[in-house]
């Protein structure tokens, strides 16, 4: 028997910038990214991993800057046990691709799969890893199903490594994953493990429960922590990376297992809500507050609906800014804020205005128009406090 146990990442996209972060925010995201390689190696060496694959983009483009360069091969040089990377769409395997740079050459113990065939992982006996690189951003076919003919089966454990979607998600575009097909070569023994990258979620593909994806190690895109908090996907399940045993006996297809580790530090949220009363404020205010008090690597982006009083909406605006500065970021996603001003009539009245004035307030109210009425309203009770 064969027996050997890996961790699997992929996506770090490394020089990646997010225009929701601050200037503080985008060091420590940066910074963070960075050292989740050193995390990935502290768990190979915490768990007893004997090798680590990188399944695409670990960097965020095909050429970044020195500085980004000289930091991420310091950290790959330190990684306790060999390391296969991948090319994938962001970085990949193209004329200008800073895997084919002389002068930016990865260090042992990496390796860059930049052919099909499988390569030995040092100091292993019948233990080999296999790559489906991404020669260009659109590639335009199923470098997987290409990777495969060009294997047979093998006794050895053999991991395949490729990058970009599957079948599986709907769409049959000619760059998407044949997963019937490498599900084919799992039970041919043509290979026993596929470890992809693409998706930023970790995501088990197929039947078999031999085919994943790992996710990013930290997050990109926000999870939508409440359903129909906004359209379009969503990371559900990044911040991870597998740890995969492979038993595997001559003449039979290999057992699998894999257990997703926990590697992440941001947090990337969007919340909705809809707030019609005080009360509803007043939970919505609380479930902020109620996140870790360290915050500064959590961004928090809202979606609220509904109709509050101006006393009320005074109570939100009051409470958002007293807390935003504890979070790296907490804002509004404008495409889906449907939430409105509506003033009562007493509270109108409090207001002691007539004439003119008071015209164009009703009519900013009956318009909708919440963010004049709002400004209107301050720049009223701002002057009824200078006088």
């Amino acid at each position: 028997m064969v027996r050997t146990r890996f961790i699997h990442s992929s996506d770090l996209q490394l020089g990646m910038t997010r225009a929701f972060l601050k200037d503080d925010g985008q060091v420590r995201f940066a910074d963070d990214r960075r050292s989740a390689i050193t995390r990935l190696g502290e768990l190979a060496r915490k768990h007893g991993a004997e090798f680590i694959v990188l399944a695409g983009d670990v960097f965020d483009k095909p050429s970044v800057d020195d500085a980004t360069w000289q930091r991420a091969a310091a950290a790959l040089a330190a990684l306790p046990v060999p390391t296969f990377i991948v090319p994938g769409n962001h970085d990949p395997l193209s004329a200008d691709s800073l895997y084919r740079d002389e002068e930016r050459r990865l260090p042992d113990p990496v390796r860059v799969l930049a052919g099909y065939e499988p390569v030995a992982v040092p100091g292993l006996d019948s233990v080999e890893v296999a790559g489906a690189p991404v020669p260009t951003k659109d590639p335009g076919r199923d470098l997987v199903a290409e990777a495969l003919d060009h294997l047979g089966p093998t006794d050895s454990v053999r991991v395949l490594v490729g990058h970009g979607p599957v079948t599986d998600f709907g769409d049959h575009a000619a760059e998407r994953i044949d997963i019937d097909r490498a599900e084919r070569a799992l039970d041919e023994r043509v290979v026993d493990y596929v470890a992809l990258g693409d998706t930023h979620s970790a995501t088990r593909i197929g039947e078999t429960g031999k085919i994943w994806y790992s996710g990013a190690p930290e997050a990109t895109d926000f999870h939508r922590v409440d359903a129909g908090a906004a359209e379009g996907k969503g990371e559900s399940n990044s911040g991870k990376a597998l740890l995969v045993d492979v038993d595997k006996e001559p003449g039979r297809p290999a057992d699998v297992a894999v257990e997703e580790l926990e590697v992440g530090r941001w947090r990337l949220e969007e919340l909705s809500a809809e707030l019609n009363s005080a009360g509803d404020v007043e939970r919505f205010l609380e479930r902020l507050d109620g996140y870790p008090p360290e915050r500064e690597r959590v961004v928090v982006r809202y979606a609220l609906s509904g109709a509050l009083s101006l006393e009320e909406r005074v109570r939100l605006d009051e409470g958002l800014a007293r807390l935003a500065p504890r979070f790296s970021n907490l804002y509004p996603h404008e495409r889906y804020m449907d939430l409105h001003t509506a003033p009562t009539e007493g509270e109108i009245d409090d207001l002691q205005i007539t004439g003119f004035t008071r015209d164009a307030l009703d009519e900013l109210v009956e318009r909708g128009e919440d963010g004049a009425v709002r400004l209107l309203v301050r720049l009223l009770a701002a002057e009824r406090k200078e006088s």
